[in-house]
C-alpha cells in the first residue's frame, strides 16, 4: 500500500489548536489528531479526557507535504517542535488478521476466524469474524464464562440469554452444548450486526434482541453477563428479573480489586442469590450464582 506522511506539532498551546488545523488543511492534510491523555475512575469504565493547555497534534497527508508548511508553522510558532516522518502504509484489518489465529476456547470447542481453515484439533470450531465487536474469544472474561457455561448446561438448561453478547461466541457455545432456546441482546448496533453474521456464519439458531435488558420480557434458565462490573450492578435489577427460581447466573468482568464492591452491590443487595462457583483468571473474575 501507499507509504503517507505524518507531521507531529508538540508543544502546541491549546489556544492555537483551531488555527494550527486550519493551516493543516489549507496545504492539503488529509487528518488532524490530537494525542488526548484520559482517565478511567469511573465503574464503569469510560474514559474522562484530561483537558490540557499544551498539546501534541498529529498532521496525516497521503503524500509527502509541501515543506512551506514546516517553515510557516515555525515562524508563527517558535515555540512548536515539528516533526515530518514518512509511514509505511498498512491495511490494518488485513495486518490484524494475520496475528488472528485459531485457539482453544475452552477444551474441544475452539474458536476459528472465518477466513482460515479449522485445524485438525477444533472439533467443534466457533467461526468467528469480529468486525468491530468486542471479543475475540482471547479475553479472559470470556474463556472463564465459557467454562462455566460447560459445568452449568450438565443440569440440561432449556434456555439461556447472553446480555451484551458482543461477538456471539458464548451464545454460539451454547448452542452446541444442545441448549434448545438461546437469546441474545448487544447494546451496540455494529456489534449486534456482527453477532448476526457470525450467528448466521454457524448455522445456529439463536434469536437476537434489538431491545435491551430493560424492557425485555420473559424468564431465562441461564442468563449470561459478561460486562464490566458496574454495569453489571447498573442492571441488576433487569438481569435478576429474567433468570427463573432455581437458575444460574454466569458473571465474567469482574476485576479483582473491585470484588468486595461487587459482592456488596450486586450479591448481597439481591435476595435469594448464592454463589456455587468462582474463578480467576489474571486480574478478572467470573462467578456462577443460583437464584433460589
Amino acid at each position: 500500500m501507499q507509504n503517507y506522511y505524518r507531521i507531529i506539532l508538540k508543544n502546541v498551546s491549546a489556544s492555537d489548536e483551531d488555527i494550527l488545523t486550519s493551516i493543516c488543511f489549507e496545504a492539503g492534510a488529509g487528518g488532524v489528531s490530537e494525542k488526548l491523555d484520559f482517565i478511567q475512575e469511573s465503574l464503569k469504565y469510560e474514559p474522562v479526557f484530561i483537558q490540557k493547555d499544551i498539546l501534541t497534534l498529529e498532521v496525516f497527508f497521503e503524500d509527502k507535504p509541501d515543506l512551506q508548511i514546516i517553515e510557516k508553522i515555525k515562524i508563527m510558532y517558535p515555540q512548536i517542535t515539528i516533526e515530518l516522518s514518512e509511514e509505511e502504509g498498512k491495511d490494518w484489518m488485513e495486518d490484524w488478521k494475520k496475528h488472528f489465529t485459531a485457539f482453544s476456547l475452552v477444551g474441544k470447542y475452539w474458536v476459528v476466524p472465518s477466513w482460515l481453515k479449522a485445524p485438525s484439533a477444533a472439533e467443534v470450531p466457533i467461526w468467528i469474524d469480529p468486525g468491530l465487536a468486542f471479543g475475540t474469544g482471547t479475553h479472559a472474561t470470556t474463556q472463564l464464562a465459557a467454562a462455566h457455561l460447560i459445568n452449568v448446561t450438565t443440569t440440561s438448561p432449556q434456555s439461556v440469554l447472553d446480555v451484551g453478547t458482543g461477538t456471539g461466541i458464548l451464545a454460539i457455545l451454547a448452542k452446541h452444548l444442545q441448549v434448545p432456546n438461546v437469546e441474545v441482546t448487544e447494546i451496540d448496533d455494529m456489534a449486534r450486526q456482527t453477532a448476526k453474521e457470525n450467528i448466521e456464519k454457524n448455522k445456529v439458531e439463536i434469536k437476537t434482541h434489538d431491545i435491551q435488558v430493560d424492557t425485555l420480557q420473559g424468564e431465562y434458565d441461564v442468563v449470561i453477563a459478561n460486562i464490566i462490573d458496574g454495569v453489571l450492578v447498573e442492571i441488576k435489577s433487569d438481569l435478576f428479573r429474567l433468570l427463573k427460581p432455581g437458575g444460574h447466573f454466569i458473571l465474567s468482568g469482574i476485576l479483582a480489586e473491585r470484588e468486595d464492591y461487587f459482592t456488596k452491590n450486586f450479591l448481597q443487595e439481591l435476595p435469594t442469590l448464592k454463589t456455587i462457583a468462582r474463578t480467576q483468571k489474571d486480574e478478572w473474575i467470573s462467578l456462577v450464582v443460583k437464584k433460589s
